[in-house]
């Protein structure tokens, strides 16, 4: 796992940066017999919430907006997550010092891995004959604040926790009501 970190270019508070993932996946396994690994990702937030300073010194906590409306738990923009041997994430939440001088943000997720059978022969619809099987998940979470500096101009980051457990062998499906494309979040 990487650190948090500001991205200049927004600026955002960002778990990474650039050049570094936030927390990277690598799916390793031995396919069946006479198959090929196709790899999908499936990430579920289980909590993800922001509490923010206002310049007027009120607190306020942030959730971003899910589709349909409700909050934690959620898919992570789409499915799949991706579909390759591995994959990233490197969460940011956007920095408004014209609001606000301090953010902090409590990540919690589920990364879970499925592997997609070949569709049988004489299927002629493709990807809608086969069933992606799951083959287990990593629960991971961050938190990290930002504070901006008035004098300096400058916005500085803080990680406060990172973790992850082990990959975790399983046949559960993830399973999800609402997702979040994070264009939103509602503030109060």
């Amino acid at each position: 796992m990487g650190q948090a970190n500001i991205n200049p270019s927004g600026p955002s508070l960002q778990l990474g940066n650039a050049t570094t993932p936030g927390i990277t996946f690598t799916a390793s396994a031995t396919p069946p017999s006479g198959y090929s690994n196709n790899f999908a990702w499936v990430q579920i937030n289980t909590n993800d919430s922001l509490s923010i300073t206002l310049n007027n010194n009120t607190q306020e906590t942030c959730t971003w907006a899910t589709t349909p409306a409700g909050g934690d738990p959620y898919l992570d923009t789409e499915y799949p997550y991706a579909t390759a041997t591995s994959t990233d994430d490197s969460p940011s939440a956007g920095l408004d010092s014209s609001s606000y001088y301090y953010l902090s943000r409590n990540f919690n997720a589920v990364m879970y891995l499925m592997w997609t059978p070949p569709a049988a022969s004489g299927c002629t619809n493709g990807s809608a004959c086969t069933i992606p099987v799951p083959l287990g998940y990593v629960t991971w979470a961050f938190s990290a604040n930002a504070t901006y500096n008035s004098t300096s101009q400058q916005w500085t980051a803080a990680t406060n926790s990172e973790s992850y457990n082990n990959f975790q062998p399983s046949s559960t499906y993830a399973s999800w009501a609402r997702y979040s494309n994070y264009s939103t979040r509602n503030c109060n």
